[in-house]
């Protein structure tokens, strides 16, 4: 501030680059002049840089200033030298360069100015201690190192103000420098992946990719043991492309087959777990009550009671060896996953699982029927739906005490057991009626829900629904979460259905359900609105509505009950709801998992350009990686189950689970909330996945993981897996 003639006070404008000629401030102008010349006798450390440009500019010594900032490679040196510059100090860097270019100085020129007498080694060594005038004779003998990290400090800042000309000037040139002087550093990964980002963010993607080969090319020209002494700088992010700034959306709809919702008239929906969604207090319901019909009614020990529900235990889609009693994770090959396979709640040791099995491979034959069933030979159950993750920790709580306890059992007659306590909680209705006596508890109000059948209402879409709940049951739920006038929304309603048998026994009729719940013998000519039928069978229905091929679209959580038949013998269009896949996406936007998979992926490349050195040295780093890898996977697994890792993917394939989701799903996406962030028009397209023989070699650049099946149709990164 500054007191005027009159005693009042005026403001200085401090941003201002004329402060300096107010009359009011020729004493302050003075008081900064002799403060500069304090400054620049001193030697160098952060104060002189926070005070003295300043004061060149409070005393309008714009000459000085851009000699202190833009001209002299010792400054350069001292900022590009400063660990994790603040936003402040970039701030601080924009604010002076605007007041030079105000009063007419050309700060990008200056820097390329600097730039060049960089290259031409103008700087010398000196005496240690030397004040700021004499600054520029005071930095060392230039190498090529030093001289590109100065460099590439300047094209950042070039960048920063809008010089992208000059900054991809000063990128490439740097580059060519450094990689002349066959130096493994930080610099060239740095360099190579700021020019890749500066490409990307003017749009030439192209030019961005080849950036990023460039870079690999140049890592494969060290040895393994160059690269391993260099190994934080190979494992550095800049080496590879960056994700973060393209994160997976989890409220995107993802596609295994092109369809377009302008194709689609008729909406078909389950009800559990597509229309509504359950608290995680239900699955504890379900495992206690089949718990305890296991001891009252099959007699099993009073002391298994003390097993309570590990929601963190088991994932969906796991395989059940029935006559082995023990639980794993399969791939899309029938390869079993090692360290996924657990007898009780312990891990079976890698060794007995090959001795086992005489590899980690399943033949077809032991695998699944179509249903996921163990059924006419097969010795394998898949476990799909979600109400079965309290049967997977109930089976193998019971294994867990019968092993414990040295009781000799018959793992079949275990399985059939927990298979019809878990149905009878479901037939006897102890799983309706607790949920109807306390709805809020239970289900997950979702007003989405109904967001989602009016805007398909507004648009003219019918609808309907198809589940094996009962009718009380789904009235009751459907009150709770879309309104007592919820009947008004969908064409037909069809009860207990018993899919998967509804898609395929013709000999099953309707029946009505009347407002009491009673069954009515009228034979049935039409299916009404407003009514609600019970059991009957596709065909039937079909020929009652004339709905049939790709313009009905029906969306269910069961891959197998819900949607195989449904695709592959009727022609519909078909959406699976997987409710895990949000809580996947979120850890795969994490910052951890991204670094942990970029340098898995890396990892993996090393190995593989890497193997052709046989000398005794090479190899002994080869089995430290391989050694690295393994760890790093088990890491990676441990991000979404540490038992059982991700849903999707094994190691490094799709699980068994996927490669179904990907034969029998159109679409699939965490809720049917996601089709609020879409037209009813929308057509989905998806992502064009390079087979394995479309693929660079990691020795001729940089190689992409294959995604897995299906990819989203909004902008999203590819996914990673464990």
């Amino acid at each position: 501030m500054a007191a005027s003639g009159e005693g009042v006070i005026t403001p200085v404008r401090e941003n201002s680059p004329y402060i300096f000629e107010n009359p009011t401030n020729h004493r302050k102008t003075h008081f900064h002049r002799i403060l500069v010349r304090y400054f620049q006798r001193q030697t160098t450390f952060w104060r002189v840089y926070e005070e003295l440009p300043w004061h060149m500019k409070m005393s309008g010594s714009w000459g000085d200033l851009c000699s202190f900032l833009l001209s002299s490679p010792s400054i350069t040196d001292f900022i590009s030298k400063i660990q994790n510059s603040s936003f402040w100090t970039r701030l601080h860097l924009i604010h002076y360069w605007s007041m030079l270019s105000e009063v007419g100085y050309d700060a990008a020129g200056a820097y390329v100015f600097t730039v060049s007498k960089i290259k031409a080694d103008r700087c010398h060594k000196v005496r240690r201690r030397c004040s700021l005038s004499v600054l520029e004779c005071r930095l060392f003998e230039v190498t090529t190192i030093n001289k590109c990290r100065l460099m590439f400090f300047i094209g950042k800042f070039l960048k920063l103000i809008g010089k992208t000309k000059e900054a991809e000037g000063l990128f490439l040139n740097i580059e060519n420098m450094l990689a002349q002087s066959q130096a493994l550093t930080q610099v060239l990964p740095t360099v190579q992946n700021e020019t890749r980002e500066f490409y990307l963010e003017v749009g030439l993607t192209h030019e961005g990719f080849q950036c990023f080969q460039k870079a690999w090319s140049n890592l494969m020209e060290f040895s393994p043991g160059d690269i391993k002494d260099n190994q934080d700088v190979v494992r550095q992010k800049d080496l590879v492309p960056s994700i973060m700034n393209n994160l997976l959306n989890p409220d995107a709809i993802f596609s295994n087959n092109e369809m377009s919702l302008s194709d689609i008239e008729i909406y078909g929906f389950d009800y559990d777990y597509t229309l509504v969604f359950y608290s995680k207090h239900l699955h504890t319901l379900i495992f206690n009550a089949a718990r305890d019909l296991l001891i009252n009614e099959h007699r099993y020990p009073v002391e298994i009671r003390k097993y309570e529900y590990d929601p963190n235990f088991a994932i969906r889609g796991l395989h059940y060896d029935v006559q082995r009693a023990v639980l794993m994770k399969i791939d899309a090959f029938h390869y079993i996953q090692l360290g996924t396979v657990y007898r009780g709640l312990s891990v079976v040791p890698d060794e007995e699982v090959i001795e086992m099995y005489e590899g980690s491979h399943v033949p077809l034959e032991q695998m699944s029927d179509f249903y996921g069933k163990s059924s006419h030979g097969n010795t394998m159950k898949q476990f799909m739906d979600i109400f079965s993750l309290p049967e997977m920790s109930l089976l193998s709580c019971v294994n867990e005490y019968f092993l414990k306890n040295n009781i000799d059992y018959e793992p079949v007659h275990l399985y059939k057991d927990v298979k019809d306590s878990i149905r009878d909680v479901h037939i006897k209705g102890i799983m309706y009626r607790a949920i109807e006596a306390d709805i809020e508890k239970y289900i997950c109000y979702a007003e989405q829900t109904r967001a989602v059948l009016a805007k398909l209402a507004d648009h003219g879409k019918k609808m309907f629904l198809i589940t094996n709940s009962p009718s009380s049951f789904v009235d009751k739920g459907m009150r709770y979460i879309v309104g007592k006038d919820w009947r008004d929304l969908f064409d037909v309603v069809i009860v207990q259905a018993e899919k998967p048998n509804f898609f395929n026994d013709k000999r099953r009729p309707f029946r009505k359900v009347n407002e009491k719940g009673v069954l009515l013998w009228d034979k049935i000519h039409k299916l009404q609105k407003g009514q609600i039928y019970k059991q009957g069978n596709l065909y039937e229905f079909l020929k009652l509505t004339g709905w049939r091929g790709s313009k009905v679209l029906y969306f269910g959580d069961h891959i197998y009950s819900d949607l195989a038949d449904l695709t592959l013998k009727h022609g519909w269009r078909t959406g699976a709801i997987i409710p895990e896949l949000r809580s996947e996406l979120r850890i795969m936007n994490t910052e951890q998992y991204i670094q942990t998979m970029t340098w898995l992926q890396t990892l993996t490349g090393l190995l593989e350009q890497m193997q052709v050195h046989r000398d005794v040295e090479s190899q002994l780093v080869l089995q430290e990686w391989k050694k690295e890898r393994k760890e790093m996977r088990d890491m990676t697994k441990n991000f979404f189950n540490a038992q059982f890792g991700s849903l999707f993917r094994t190691d490094q394939n799709p699980t068994y689970f996927l490669r179904r989701l990907s034969r029998f799903a159109d679409i699939y996406m965490a809720s049917l909330s996601c089709l609020l962030s879409y037209d009813v028009s929308h057509t989905f397209y998806p992502r064009r996945t390079p087979l394995q023989h479309e693929l660079p070699a990691w020795s001729d650049g940089a190689r992409a993981p294959a995604p897995a099946p299906g990819s989203a149709c909004a902008p999203l990164r590819e996914a990673h897996g464990d």
